[in-house]
């Protein structure tokens, strides 16, 4: 497991996503559904942290 360290702290950030639309509205598919799989799968493979 990798955890970001600094002088005083150490951590690591992990993110819930919830995407909602009003009255269920479909708005994610196809190949955007597609594309966002494609993108979390990677997240989720990956052991590297991005920081700014």
């Amino acid at each position: 497991m990798n955890y970001n360290i600094n002088s005083h702290s150490c951590y690591k950030l992990n993110y819930h996503l919830v995407v909602t639309t009003k009255y269920r509205y479909k708005c994610i598919t196809g190949k955007l559904l597609n594309r966002l799989k494609g993108i979390f799968e990677k997240q989720k493979n990956s052991d590297t942290i991005n920081t700014p």
